[in-house]
């Protein structure tokens, strides 16, 4: 019986197998298993074919019960094998639209609880490839996941939109749910293979950029939800988990180390900034969940972490280019510095905070570039004033820098160099530019986002776009929107004049 993989359900290891006799498959408790070995026999049918066998003889379903949000949430922590959750309404329509991290229920094949990290723009080419234009897993924080999550959630909460909310909270109990061995989170979870370590060197490490991320939007999604009367058990416990770890982790002159092995929890690459983001993390853990030791990590944190600051060169945010310096890299140093000054007013992050935002401003465009006569952006008239070039390693614009809007806003306010303010502003105008306001906007569908606008000839001819709607893309714009209400006196966005072909507008 070849195996298809291994998996924990309430508190016991099961391996699922396909039983080549029976042509069905089996989940039987890893105990059970006396022996394994790479098989020489001539295999009946190839990996693809068994895994078809599977769809096919498990595709319809024979029990449709109706659960509440806790019917859910308790289904998801200790579910029976072989029974599998399928959420389906208005949700899905929307998700595959948008590639938002909602609950979809897959087409075609055995029903699932799924998640969409993107969105093809082209839906009849993706319909044709069964779907393969999507990306139907998700990261827990980075590129999807928790920090997306929580602005869903915020937002249904504060607009009285319900199944915003529920939805929002269905992501961040799914990655309450998966915490790895070593106890913090598996980076991503990829439909038919579960939780996984991501995109990184090795197989079997974590990164700490990404986790720490998701850790800290969790911690502001168990913040938001006390204030309005909703307790959360599985994310605290996730929570502390994950801060319980980085704090155990931490070097003496402390450094948190940018990988993790998944199993053992040893730190296997000290080096570079990926670990800098559990500043903010451990910060505003400290606070939230009562456990001072965490901000005494932070400010120790704080003392490593300075000298990539000072030599303008910080490195190790992205899981996809490993140990290359980013414009992510940069949005991580101003939240983490930020956050320290308002911990204990010490001038020194402070200042910290301000290099950190002038390194970042070396990968912001400061003029509009001038594009291709027929080129897409060019007949949309994209302003780039205010976007981020992604990296050295992926040269495109990027909304990336939505991430730190409101501690570039605060920085602004504790300095009082409206530079913060001005740069700021671009960046959130540049951004509100390419949202699909109807279906066939741009080729997209209402609501899509892309992630690449293509300013140079890398990867695509400069003047195109990336036909990829991505949940950060969408998240942020969503985040930063939020966060900016209560700044939009200073902000002025609806000052601001745009001149088309046609004229001038505002």
């Amino acid at each position: 019986m070849p195996a298809l993989h291994i998996f924990n359900s309430n508190a016991q290891w099961l391996a699922e197998v396909f039983d080549l006799e029976a042509e069905e498959s089996r989940c039987l408790p890893v105990d059970m298993l006396r022996d394994s070995a790479v098989s020489n026999r001539e295999m009946k049918w190839s990996e693809q074919e068994i895994l078809e066998k599977k769809g096919i003889r498990t595709r319809e379903a024979n029990l449709v019960v109706r659960l509440d949000a806790a019917g859910i949430r308790r289904f998801k922590r200790m579910h029976p094998p072989g029974i599998i959750l399928s959420l389906t309404g208005v949700s899905a329509i929307c998700s595959r639209k948008t590639g938002r991290l909602w609950p979809i229920a897959s087409r075609g094949r055995c029903p699932r609880f799924r998640w969409s990290e993107t969105a093809a723009f082209d839906r009849e080419l993706n319909n044709n490839v069964r779907g393969l234009g999507d990306r139907p897993h998700m990261h827990v924080g980075w590129v999807s996941g928790a920090p997306y999550a929580y602005e869903l959630l915020m937002y249904g909460r504060k607009h009285g939109l319900a199944k915003y909310a529920e939805a929002g909270a269905a992501v961040l109990d799914k990655i309450a749910s998966g915490l790895s061995p070593c106890g913090i989170f598996w980076a991503s979870w990829i439909v038919d293979r579960g939780w996984t370590t991501g995109w990184n060197p090795r197989r079997n490490w974590l990164q700490a950029r990404t986790i720490a991320e998701a850790t800290l939007f969790m911690i502001r999604a168990l913040r938001f939800e006390r204030e309005r009367g909703f307790e959360h058990e599985d994310w605290k416990r996730a929570a502390l988990s994950n801060l319980r770890f980085a704090a155990r982790r931490q070097r003496e002159d402390g450094n948190f180390g940018s990988y993790y092995d998944c199993e053992q929890g040893t730190v296997e690459e000290w080096d570079g900034a990926g670990g800098m983001l559990w500043i903010a993390a451990l910060l505003e853990g400290a606070d939230v969940l009562g456990e001072p030791e965490f901000a005494r990590a932070a400010v120790r944190a704080g003392g490593y972490y300075e000298r990539f600051v000072r030599d303008e060169y910080i490195y190790g945010a992205p899981e996809d280019v490993h140990l290359t310096p980013t414009s992510e890299d940069a949005y991580n140093a101003v939240v983490a510095y930020v956050l320290l000054y308002e911990h204990d007013r010490n001038d020194r992050w402070l200042e910290l905070a301000a290099r950190a935002a002038d390194w970042m401003m070396t990968f912001r465009w400061t003029y509009n570039i001038e594009f291709p006569r027929h080129s897409l952006l060019r007949q949309y008239d994209f302003r780039s004033r205010g976007a981020d070039q992604a990296s050295s390693s992926n040269q495109h614009l990027h909304n990336y820098g939505l991430f730190c809007v409101p501690e570039m806003l605060r920085l602004w306010k504790y300095t009082g160099d409206a530079y913060y303010l001005e740069r700021t502003r671009d960046h959130l105008a540049c951004f509100l530019q390419f949202i699909a306001r109807e279906d066939g906007d741009f080729n997209a569908y209402k609501g899509m986002v892309t992630e690449r606008f293509y300013n140079t000839n890398c990867f695509q001819p400069k003047g195109m776009m990336l036909t990829l709607s991505h949940s950060w893309c969408v998240g942020l714009v969503l985040y930063a929107a939020q966060e900016a209400l209560a700044w939009q006196d200073e902000l002025r966005l609806s000052d601001i004049s745009v001149r088309g072909r046609e004229g001038t507008a505002s």
